[in-house]
């Protein structure tokens, strides 16, 4: 429990309309997208890093526990306070601070959604490959944390690929820097990517670079229908073989597919063995050449059909 001294100090860093201890707010902080419930003391809404820093010293000094919050769209209860404390959300610190096309690269705060901040560079031309199924909530600071990956992982690689340095505060609250914002950045240990999928166990994460690409010119989707499901796993096989990689590739099975119509009624071939999705990305004229040669394969391993968008 969370005594009354320590959360008047917690109150002086963030003012009470940022600190929630009222029943119902702190029962909405006591999930995720999981099963699991644990109740904090207290919720705290951060908007800077220095405000991260205080809370950091008072909680070290006091002994309180304290569970860094994106959006709390994780599946492994790593944002629950299970031995209660305060939760730090960040979902006020939504920034995009820096985006700078010459040099590719970007500076965002840990509450920025991963979608909104995809959607914000292809304007200009650039891209971040990293989509979790849940982009379009989770956050920045939350796929850092959680190295999350998504189906362009094959050929893009996950979040840590993608972060050149993070501003960081440690649990004593002093703040650090870590990377920088060159490609090549090899003077001492890489904290950068240890600190990645560190699940907020290390430090909290207040500002990031991270590194983007240029946007693919092109791209084809494909859909490709078994009846056995065998001969998807085959082609897929072949694919990679070939020394193709596609930018997505997703297999379902007929228990999939029937769970999905279920939900979203697409008029999916509830009869088919499975169903492969693929995307293929980058220079038109390569694109169109792959997208030929995925589809031929398809067909050569039994695809009863195969459709190609435009």
């Amino acid at each position: 429990m969370l005594n009354p001294e320590a959360l008047q100090e917690f109150i002086s860093v963030v003012g009470p309309q940022r600190c929630k201890t009222s029943p119902e707010d702190l029962l909405t902080y006591s999930y995720d997208a999981y099963v699991h419930e644990a109740l904090p003391d207290a919720v705290l809404f951060p908007l800077s890093t220095a405000e991260v820093s205080a809370i950091l010293k008072i909680a070290s000094a006091r002994g309180v526990f304290v569970t860094p919050r994106g959006a709390g769209s994780g599946l492994g209860a790593g944002a629950l306070a299970k031995r209660g404390g305060v939760v730090v959300s960040f979902s006020m610190m939504n920034r995009i601070l820096e985006v700078n096309p010459a040099n590719r690269y970007a500076v965002v705060e840990p509450g920025v959604v991963i979608a909104e901040f995809q959607r914000a560079v292809e304007k200009m031309n650039l891209f971040y490959p990293p989509d979790p199924g849940s982009a379009n909530v989770a956050t920045m600071g939350g796929a850092v944390v959680m190295n999350a990956g998504g189906m362009r992982g094959v050929k893009y690689g996950v979040t840590r690929d993608y972060i050149l340095g993070l501003e960081i505060v440690l649990p004593s609250g002093e703040v650090m820097r870590t990377g920088a914002v060159t490609a090549k950045d090899v003077t001492g240990y890489d904290l950068t990517r240890l600190l990645c999928g560190s699940e907020g166990t290390l430090a909290l994460v207040t500002q990031i670079i991270v590194r983007l690409l240029p946007k693919p010119r092109a791209r084809r989707t494909l859909q490709a229908i078994y009846d056995d499901l065998d001969d998807a796993g085959h082609t897929v096989a072949k694919i990679i073989e070939a020394g193709i990689v596609p930018a997505t590739l997703e297999l379902m099975d007929r228990t999939i597919l029937k769970a999905l119509e279920d939900f979203a009624r697409l008029g999916l071939p509830l009869d088919a063995g499975a169903l492969l999705l693929i995307d293929v990305d980058g220079d038109p004229q390569a694109v169109e050449m792959q997208a030929s040669a995925v589809a031929e394969f398809c067909r050569r391993q039994g695809a009863r059909d195969v459709r190609v968008s435009r």
